[in-house]
């Protein structure tokens, strides 16, 4: 077996870059590359329930209550970016040249518990980007790589 061959089989049989914890050839690469595919969310096969009307998703009409306390920032996200220390800001128009300012991640109150529970793989599709970026960059990653859903990622 050749040198190209075996990295293609230990890349192959190795974790799948996606975080999933499975074998890449049983994940994530087909035989034309790597893909990660989208979520499957469900959300318009939910069971007719009823309309809690501070839920962004009322015109489902599968909502539970009661309003959860989702953030603006995914609390997931917030967490990364806080690390062992604080969460802050500069730069932004509304504060002062240079100043800093510390922030706790807003509450929304926006989604019923069922579609909050429902929107969870795209919680954990940005936790797993937002994490392997800080890894990124504040370590030598070398050749190391992370694989996500584009269509994850945006929605």
């Amino acid at each position: 077996m050749g040198e190209a061959k075996r990295k293609r089989e230990a890349v192959l049989n190795g974790s799948c870059p996606c975080g999933s914890g499975k074998t890449a050839r049983l994940c994530c690469f087909n035989e034309r590359g790597w893909h990660k595919p989208a979520a499957a969310l469900g959300l318009k096969a939910l069971p007719p329930a009823q309309r809690v009307e501070k839920c962004y998703m009322k015109d489902l009409g599968s909502c539970v209550p009661p309003i959860s306390g989702e953030h603006i920032i995914l609390d997931s996200v917030c967490q990364v970016l806080m690390g062992d220390g604080e969460f802050w800001i500069s730069g932004v128009p509304w504060l002062e040249a240079g100043e800093v300012k510390i922030i706790a991640p807003p509450e929304a109150k926006c989604l019923c518990a069922k579609h909050n529970s429902a929107l969870s793989p795209l919680d954990a599709a940005a936790h797993y980007f937002f994490a392997s970026l800080k890894t990124y960059l504040e370590h030598d990653a070398g050749s190391q790589q992370a694989l996500i859903s584009g269509h994850d990622f945006e929605r």
